[in-house]
């Protein structure tokens, strides 16, 4: 067992440059998500302390598995400034958690065992099959169920696709809780365009997810908290929108032009979001004054699914009208009776229907 040290203040988007999350669990939940996306085993706990923008975060990572013998120990201190909680301190601590077993848990500070064996090859050829490259929010990591990896749309759409002509063999996601459009477009979108360059005509598939963010943080603001339908907060409202729709528009050509340049000819779908919030003003965010997802000039006030639907329609990408998919079944498809947007199983099993449906149109 090691002493605690510092380790500084981790990297987006769990640092203060990175994300926004209205509470300590939101953080360590997303935290632990991205964790076990990774394959790696996460309990979490949050542990309230007499100041009244701090806590401490616990989180005890793993290998899976019953017989997993080491574990690392996080002790994050989190604070809040200017609405937005964000991880401050971090102190590591390793150890075993069961008897040692034919050298597990070994000495972190220990050298890596020799290897005794040649790597096993795999009769599978190289760059095989089609890839799937998800881009997006908090939707698209699959936040609100459990092992989001596994049970997510983007895994859905992939295991559905793992026998199509051609199969997709491989994903790549590239989605982070609470990240808005822009953020992707500054932060992340030269990952996303790297990969296109590294894969070239096998990327078959591309989902992006992304600007509903903007808008819930506004929602935040207290133009929003005191008077959500003034028009200070409408204001606000639309000028999120349309920050929204300027990065993803952004995003989109990027992503489009790195495609025809290495020679993939990859369907890309863009997600319109389903409504939130069962209030009828988060209605009119969403899908605008006429109540449905389309770009139509002539619409008085769009919504953010109508500008969503204008970027698609420019970049000649797909629309997935996730509005319509999900519109009288909210309370079935997502947690949103538990306070909670995000979908649950049977909603990530819908959005993952509606991907399928747009993908494997002629």
């Amino acid at each position: 067992m090691t002493d605690w040290e510092a380790q500084g203040t981790p990297a987006s988007p769990f640092g203060p440059d990175g994300a926004d999350w209205s509470s300590p669990e939101d953080l360590l939940s997303a935290l632990a998500a991205t964790l076990e996306q990774g394959g790696v085993a996460a309990t979490h706990a949050v542990v309230p302390l007499d100041e009244e923008d701090a806590a401490i975060g616990w989180l005890r990572m793993s290998d899976p598995g019953e017989r997993a013998t080491a574990a690392i120990d996080l002790r994050l201190r989190i604070e809040r400034a200017e609405g937005s909680w964000s991880v401050v301190e971090v102190e590591e601590r390793r150890h075993c958690r069961l008897e040692p077993v034919a050298g597990s848990c070994r000495d972190p500070d220990a050298p890596p065992p020799k290897e005794t064996s040649e790597p096993v090859s795999s009769d599978e050829p190289a760059g095989a099959g089609g890839v799937y490259l998800a881009l997006g929010d908090s939707v698209t990591f699959g936040i609100g169920v459990p092992r989001p990896a596994e049970n997510g749309f983007v895994a859905r759409v992939a295991d559905a696709l793992s026998t199509a002509v051609p199969p997709i063999s491989e994903t790549r996601t590239f989605a982070v809780p609470g990240e808005t459009a822009a953020g992707f477009r500054d932060r992340r979108l030269d990952d996303v365009i790297a990969a296109i360059r590294e894969l070239g005509p096998r990327v078959e598939l591309v989902t992006v997810g992304l600007g509903a963010n903007e808008v819930l943080r506004v929602r935040r603001e207290e133009p929003c908290v005191d008077d959500p339908s003034g028009d200070p907060c409408q204001a606000l409202v639309e000028a999120a929108i349309g920050q929204a729709a300027g990065a993803l528009d952004a995003i989109l050509d990027g992503v489009l032009d790195a495609l025809a340049t290495h020679g993939s000819r990859a369907r890309v779908l863009v997600l319109a979001y389903y409504n939130p919030d069962l209030e009828p003003l988060a209605t009119a965010t969403i899908v605008g004054s006429d109540g449905g997802v389309a770009c139509d000039p002539a619409e008085a006030v769009p919504g953010l699914d109508d500008r969503i639907a204008c970027v698609a329609e420019a970049g000649g990408a797909r629309l997935v009208d996730l509005h319509a998919a999900f519109l009288g079944r909210e309370l079935k498809l997502t947690r949103i009776g538990e306070g909670d947007v995000h979908p649950n199983a049977a909603g990530y099993q819908a959005i993952a229907d509606a991907v399928l449906e747009q993908y494997l149109l002629p």
